[in-house]
């Protein structure tokens, strides 16, 4: 279910920058078995929370310590994926206060996240909660060579109300 979701809500994102041949690799089984790996894998701090709307997922979060080393000490968001139908309703506000406030728990300092550099939406999102942008990075992935940006926050006081 998370895997098909998370294919699915990717592909729907990301049809318009990712090649095609990327789109077609990046299936429900790819990600299945992604998310096999992150959820039999005890890492401390790695966390993922799923919303559900009466059964049906509206949307997902999974985060842990920054998988950069000049970002020691932070959070990373790895994957935020909100239903299309959902979108809008606060789903993915609630999913980053949760994680923030979460990331704070465990220590962290800030919280960073690296997003499509052509996916204006997601940047005008996480710029309204605050996000900075504070680099361009070229993600050279063992699929595709995209360029990203990567998104950061200095703050993650539990106080955070991103709703």
């Amino acid at each position: 279910m998370i895997g098909a979701f998370h294919a699915e809500i990717w592909r729907e994102t990301h049809s318009g920058f990712a090649p095609t041949a990327v789109l077609e690799r990046l299936d429900a089984p790819h990600r299945i078995h992604t998310w096999c790996h992150y959820l039999n894998t005890l890492q401390a701090k790695l966390h993922s929370i799923i919303a559900l709307d009466e059964n049906t997922m509206a949307g997902l979060i999974h985060f842990g310590p920054a998988s950069h080393p000049e970002f020691a000490g932070s959070g990373e968001i790895k994957h935020l994926y909100v239903a299309t139908a959902q979108q809008g309703q606060g789903v993915g506000r609630r999913l980053m206060g949760t994680a923030f406030k979460q990331m704070h728990s465990d220590g962290f300092t800030g919280a960073i996240l690296a997003v499509l550099a052509e996916n204006q939406a997601a940047l005008q999102f996480y710029h309204a909660l605050n996000g900075q942008t504070v680099c361009r990075i070229v993600d050279k992935g063992p699929i595709w060579k995209s360029e990203n940006l990567l998104i950061k926050w200095s703050n993650l006081d539990p106080a955070f109300k991103a709703a």
